[in-house]
């Protein structure tokens, strides 16, 4: 398993630099040392911001969105914005000219910053905002979009795609147009002490089987996975509860991230113990009270994703030893 550490960096604009959002996926040999990190800088492909140029966090700039009439607006003609960053524009990503301004701007920064890939943000099958077009509309623009970008930037995409368990069939498919893929919320979402992904029935999957199936359907098609669990940077009850979902699947080498916050760094303890186990030595199994157990060369994971405690291990935890 290898690191995912997010971060704040300045760009390459000398003396006027400015901040922009930078990824850094970080892998550690068996001793946890001699780390070899790449920069991924951030762009959102759903939305347009003021920030221009190096500094700029999403593909087409509001000025040129707005000059190309690329952002949308509702009935009474206000544009749009997001609901929860309201210095986001939501644009017409199924346009031919917003997707070419998109690549050619990315490659152009890509270029200049001297980066390694792209994490593209908002890839998502809902749009959420009020007064936008539907789901249906938006999922045939987001289609042609990755259908057209991908193959033109100059440089590999890791995707944050809004998977959830009824948009499943949609995010499948968007899967195998990128070359990896975020996982955000991996088996919880909200603060401390909520939002725990559970296991189901042998007839009714729960969200911690819908999502472990996900990830192994992204590792079947050859693409990189990222689990980011969300919680408080501290919060190592939930580190190692997506630690050891992950260890769990056949993503298990793929990259993991806890935070409450794309850029803070994330490094903790947690992953220490991960990345020393080494290799799976077989799948996993149910032990003796029902719980998930993986061994691997140098130790293994057991992981509890029910509402109660079983065999000494408290709900929804993880022990890596």
């Amino acid at each position: 398993m290898n690191v995912w550490r997010c971060a704040i960096v300045p760009d390459a604009s000398g003396a006027t630099a400015a901040a922009i959002a930078a990824y850094h996926p970080t892998a550690y040999d068996a001793n946890n040392a001699n780390p070899a990190v790449r920069m991924l800088r951030y762009y959102n492909a759903s939305y347009s911001s003021q920030w221009e140029g190096l500094s700029s966090t999403v593909g087409v700039p509001l000025a040129e969105a707005r000059a190309g009439g690329w952002v949308l607006r509702n009935s009474s003609g206000k544009e749009i914005t997001h609901p929860s960053w309201p210095y986001n524009y939501l644009c017409n990503i199924g346009s031919a000219g917003y997707q070419d301004a998109w690549v050619r701007n990315v490659n152009g920064w890509l270029l200049a910053t001297d980066a390694d890939g792209v994490y593209m943000d908002d890839v998502n099958p809902r749009v959420g905002v009020a007064l936008a077009p539907a789901d249906s509309v938006w999922q045939q623009w987001t289609d042609s979009f990755l259908a057209y970008v991908i193959p033109r930037l100059n440089a590999p995409v890791y995707a944050n795609i809004g998977w959830e368990w009824d948009t499943d069939a949609v995010c499948r498919r968007w899967v195998t147009l990128v070359d990896g893929v975020v996982k955000e919320h991996w088996m919880k979402w909200g603060g401390r002490d909520e939002g725990y992904s559970p296991e189901g029935t042998a007839t009714s999957p729960g969200m911690f089987d819908l999502q472990f199936a996900y990830a192994n359907f992204v590792v079947a098609q050859k693409r990189s996975f990222l689990a980011l669990t969300t919680s408080d940077g501290q919060d190592s009850r939930a580190a190692r509860y997506g630690i050891g979902a992950l260890l769990l699947s056949n993503a298990w080498d793929g990259y993991f991230a806890l935070s409450g916050d794309f850029k803070t760094d994330t490094f903790r303890g947690e992953h220490a113990k991960a990345v020393s186990l080494g290799a799976p030595k077989g799948p996993r199994f149910r032990t003796t009270y029902n719980n998930w157990r993986r061994t691997f060369l140098h130790g293994r994971v057991t992981v509890n994703p029910s509402a109660t405690s079983r065999g000494g291990l408290p709900a929804f935890s993880a022990v890596i030893e």
